[in-house]
């Protein structure tokens, strides 16, 4: 019946899907831009960017080597925050005065799995005609 062949493509599609592989979707305020980022099957993050149906960044990958290890692989995403902002500064200088601040922002908090068990959280601002990120590490 067509549940169960419903049911059978379901966990087909479930079982093809990378162990340990995470994505998390952003896209800007207007919507121009749209983000991908999370971990690869490897426990590597990654990000990619795109505008419309155009990559205008190809799939990257992110981390750090360290001296006693990397914050590269073997990572797992604890915790995945989004949030806003909207508001209008005003600079002293340049051609124009008020400068619009409007981004969406998504925190991936991720964490070695093994070793150390280090964390390290990587902030992405898409704005509508650019992408910021930065990494954090907790205390």
């Amino acid at each position: 019946n067509s549940k169960t062949l419903l049911l059978a493509i379901w966990l087909l599609w479930l079982c093809a899907l990378p162990c340990g592989a995470r994505t998390e979707r952003l896209a800007s305020p207007n919507g121009t831009l749209s983000l991908e980022a999370g971990l690869n099957a490897d426990g590597q993050p990654f990000y990619r960017l795109n505008r419309g149906n155009e990559t205008i960044v190809a799939p990257s990958r992110l981390g750090f080597t360290l001296n006693d290890g990397t914050l590269a692989t073997g990572m797992t995403v604890k915790k995945a925050l989004r949030s806003g902002h909207d508001d209008t500064w005003i600079q002293p200088w340049g051609e124009e005065a008020e400068i619009k601040n409007r981004y969406n922002q998504l925190t991936l908090q991720l964490q070695e799995k093994k070793g150390h068990r280090r964390r390290v959280d990587i902030v992405f601002r898409l704005y509508d005609d650019g992408l910021g990120l930065r990494y954090e590490f907790p205390a």
